[in-house]
């Protein structure tokens, strides 16, 4: 049996944590917050039981202090106002042409130092059906899944790069898991996805756009947020090239969402590009919370730790809250259906 953690990706039961644990938590947004993403690991060597297992328990750990960002958003909306966000901001998070930020960890499957994780090998590039079917376009070996050739979704390892080409995936989510800060992901022609997660757990799981091509993504507005980063206190951001005709997106709370980042920015766009929607914005910076560093870091793995300073980031909207829907394109292009701003 599968729940769902934003609306986003399931896990099997046995990787819950009971909601007692959960009992410190204050939050005026309502879902289930009991389960956390990524879909099961393969069977494993011996030699990676361990670190698959820790994994998979600081994935939550570093998932859980999302759940207070929501009362964060509404005291951070109401003392601020969405003009001094977006004055500090700017009104495309960071329009820096086709230069974009240098980031570590470009590469799959790099050394994790935190805890000396080192080499995990857990790397992957899916996709996740409706019913929670997975497809792997890329495994990593401690995983040992195999991988499938889908017609229009293709991945190459040497460039790290995922191309679209004219690819309906309107019933499916793109997850990626510790692909590093280079991953590349090109557009050719009319693309759709139902979700975009990705996840970078102390290495890297950023996104960059490039190609000519459209990307639509969660157009029917069904999941809770239509394109998530969970930074997993990495430098994880995405990124949008000159070149790329439009990326939309929706989510039922945000159209897009970056959290527990350790870099300065959620979003970068091309200066030929306009982000229309809202403005970019952090509305969390702060170190993990304590309390789940020393229970389940240091009590229960034994390690030293270090509490990193993480962000938040969303687009809000002209009432301060969350965007739900996004696009963006050149000056004057508007997705079908919708007018300018």
């Amino acid at each position: 049996m599968a729940r769902e953690y934003y609306g986003i990706s399931e896990m099997p039961e046995e990787y819950t944590l009971p909601a007692s644990e959960f009992s410190g938590i204050k939050t005026s947004y309502e879902y289930d917050r009991t389960s956390m993403g990524g879909p099961p690991s393969a069977t494993k060597p011996v030699s990676a039981e361990k670190k698959s297992k820790s994994h998979e328990m600081l994935k939550k750990m570093l998932l859980a202090p999302v759940l207070g960002v929501v009362t964060v958003l509404m005291v951070v909306s109401s003392a601020v106002g969405t003009d001094l966000i977006a004055e500090y901001f700017g009104d495309t998070l960071g329009s820096v042409g086709t230069v974009f930020p240098v980031l570590p960890n470009l590469e799959p499957n790099g050394y994790v130092s935190f805890m000396n994780y080192g080499i995990l090998d857990e790397e992957y590039v899916l996709l996740q059906s409706r019913d929670y079917e997975y497809t792997y376009l890329w495994s990593g070996t401690a995983r040992g899944m195999e991988t499938a050739e889908v017609e229009g979704a293709v991945y190459d390892r040497d460039s790290n790069t995922l191309t679209l080409t004219d690819f309906d995936g309107s019933d499916v989510v793109l997850e990626i898991n510790m692909m590093g800060n280079g991953f590349t992901l090109k557009l050719e022609g009319e693309n759709r996805l139902q979700g975009i997660l990705a996840w970078g757990f102390h290495y890297g799981g950023s996104i960059k756009v490039t190609g000519s091509g459209s990307l639509f993504v969660n157009e029917n507005g069904e999941r809770e947020v239509g394109i998530q980063f969970e930074a997993e206190t990495s430098e994880s951001c995405l990124m949008v090239d000159s070149g790329v005709a439009m990326l939309t997106s929706r989510g039922a709370y945000a159209a897009f969402m970056v959290s527990e980042s350790t870099h300065s920015r959620g979003m970068y766009v091309a200066s030929t590009l306009r982000l229309n929607g809202g403005q970019g914005g952090e509305f969390k910076s702060e170190p993990v919370s304590d309390e789940y560093y020393d229970e389940y870091y240091y009590e229960e793995f034994e390690h030293e730790h270090e509490h990193v300073p993480t962000h938040i980031f969303t687009v809000f909207g002209d009432d301060g809250e969350p965007s739900q829907f996004i696009y963006i394109a050149p000056p004057g292009s508007v997705p079908p259906g919708e007018e300018l701003p």
